[in-house]
């Protein structure tokens, strides 16, 4: 059996390749050439642990499943926050092929999918990014933006914790001279100042990726055209973006079915009433319906 470990993944794929990737799998999976089953998760006192299985119907019939666990606590035991590893079996015997280590490829195959959208949603002239969160899904996403849209010319990285966001700024921006980069406290407003607020106004494309239950911003202070990645809420009670920004957006969304059941931007503003299902331009692997404006 073949073992990966995460400098193996990371050796094996670029960004590019990803985004790549990632736009092949949204359109199989909305053209249901593969199948990909609602995940179950079950939660213990130390967080929830997801398992996700698929099946690509495709010449290598790839049988996989993937499962990670949610532990905020680790970041205390300098030990990743969502650990994940994922079993390829063979289709034909249901013997185990290979077990990759998946932490960090959890991180890029979720900034690949903002990534994708990015690059067919995002205006191409896009200039300030405005990231929340300080993870490996935010380095990730802070990454992938910059190889999708080489326009931008700013980047802010709001965290809770002031020195994650600056000690993330530090690991890569000796790799983009061209680009300057903020790091601002995601803390409340004081003496009339709003650091958070005056990031959102300016922001071209924001990237959310926290675990989050309360909205990180208010909608109201985006720009028209804005684009927004919102990765983190990922049950009904989670909720990184408000509602107006929800009732302002084109909402776009990896896959339909899923966010229906799990994603709490979406489910919230649908159980207030702001927004109905009818909102919903369509999933991001549609590309024929993305092709025709909206």
């Amino acid at each position: 059996m073949l073992i990966l470990s995460g400098d193996d993944v990371k050796a094996s794929i670029s960004i590019v390749q990803a985004v790549a990737a990632q736009k092949e799998a949204f359109e199989a999976l909305f053209e249901k050439r593969c199948d990909a089953p609602l995940r179950p998760v079950i939660q213990t006192e130390f967080g929830p642990s997801l398992f996700m299985p698929a099946y690509a119907k495709s010449a290598s019939n790839s049988l996989v499943i993937k499962i990670a666990s949610v532990r905020p606590e680790n970041a205390a035991k300098g030990l990743p926050t969502i650990p994940a590893k994922i079993a390829l079996l063979d289709d034909v015997t249901g013997h185990f092929l290979a077990l990759i280590d998946a932490t960090y490829l959890t991180a890029l195959r979720t900034a690949a999918g903002s990534g994708y959208a990015t690059s067919v949603l995002a205006r191409e002239d896009s200039r300030f990014l405005l990231v929340f969160g300080a993870g490996m899904q935010a380095k990730a996403h802070l990454l992938t933006m910059l190889t999708v849209r080489p326009s931008l010319e700013k980047v802010t990285v709001v965290n809770r914790t002031l020195s994650k966001a600056q000690t993330l700024i530090e690991e890569i921006k000796d790799d983009f001279p061209t680009v300057s980069f903020y790091a601002v406290s995601s803390g409340p407003p004081s003496e009339g100042t709003d650091a958070v607020g005056d990031c959102v106004k300016e922001a071209d494309i924001v990237c959310t990726t926290t675990n989050s239950s309360t909205p990180l911003f208010d909608g109201k202070l985006l720009k028209e055209g804005a684009h927004i990645n919102s990765v983190g809420a990922y049950t009904p009670k989670m909720q990184e973006v408000d509602s107006e920004t929800v009732s302002r957006s084109v909402v776009v969304l990896d896959d339909i079915e899923s966010c229906m059941e799990e994603a709490g931007d979406l489910l919230q503003p649908l159980s207030e009433g702001i927004i109905d299902s009818a909102h919903i331009y369509c999933a991001v692997g549609d590309t024929k319906k993305l092709k025709t404006g909206y």
